[in-house]
């Protein structure tokens, strides 16, 4: 993956984190590179101490080749979602 790609791959990771339901995917494509990718949340829930937490997954596409994968992200005190 180019430096492009996991900018947007980050920049799709924080806004479906942030904006969408669960089972609702947000998408990505570089033309330029060809690679490609979603992130789809699949639950949400408050730790004991009241931190955000999000389940989901995400695909990548690149020469080619999809990896999938599950993954899980908190919410930090700014507001950025940070892969456990």
């Amino acid at each position: 993956m180019t430096e492009i790609d996991v900018q947007m791959a980050d920049r799709t990771l924080q806004s479906a984190l942030e904006a969408e339901v669960s089972d609702n995917s947000r998408r990505w494509h570089n033309p330029r590179s060809g690679a490609a990718g979603s992130v789809t949340p699949v639950r949400t829930y408050r730790t004991v101490s009241g931190v955000f937490c999000r389940e989901y997954e995400e695909t990548i596409t690149t020469n080619g080749n999809t990896e999938t994968r599950r993954d899980t992200a908190c919410r930090d005190r700014q507001g950025v979602w940070q892969p456990l």
